[in-house]
């Protein structure tokens, strides 16, 4: 094995490394979920059940095109890889849909957690994996980097609470 390709396995086994700790959130949350459903009754169970088995089914693809990812050659890495990102991106928009729509039925404290963190997560998660907007400095951009004359974080915050 030349060391290229050992570099190019090692790189890949930590993508799907960190691929596999997000999907393992992602399973707990949807075990979460499911489990508020015992706290409903009438309509409003019927309707969140139904909200939660669309999400599953967009589980179901992600974990499908992981299998994919794990189970591909040299050759098809990339476009494994690339089919999975793309679906588990269309799984987290699916999972902000759902929880939006299940608001109605649960209180909103307890479901603002999720789409607090998806929110909070979501450029971070997409960078760690190789894709990043065009001038980003990574995961950490705005944890310590800064722009010339920024004074960091708090500077939008400094600015609103002067006013």
């Amino acid at each position: 094995m030349s060391d290229l390709t050992k570099t190019i396995d090692e790189k890949n086994d930590v993508m799907l490394q960190k691929a596999q700790n997000q999907m393992n959130e992602w399973r707990e949350e949807i075990d979460e979920l499911g489990a508020k459903l015992e706290d409903l009754s009438g309509e409003a169970q019927a309707e969140y059940e139904k909200q939660l088995a669309k999400l599953k089914l967009h589980w179901q693809q992600v974990e499908s095109k992981f299998s994919t990812w794990q189970q591909a050659d040299d050759t098809r890495r990339g476009a494994a890889y690339a089919d999975w990102h793309d679906t588990a991106v269309s799984y987290n928009e699916a999972f902000m849909q759902t929880a939006g729509q299940m608001k109605k039925f649960v209180p909103l404290g307890w479901l603002q957690g999720f789409t607090d963190k998806r929110t909070q997560d979501s450029a971070g998660w997409a960078e760690g994996f190789g894709t990043r907007p065009a001038g980003s400095e990574g995961f950490a951009e705005g944890l310590g980097q800064k722009g010339k004359n920024s004074k960091g974080w708090a500077e939008g915050y400094d600015k609103a609470s002067q006013s």
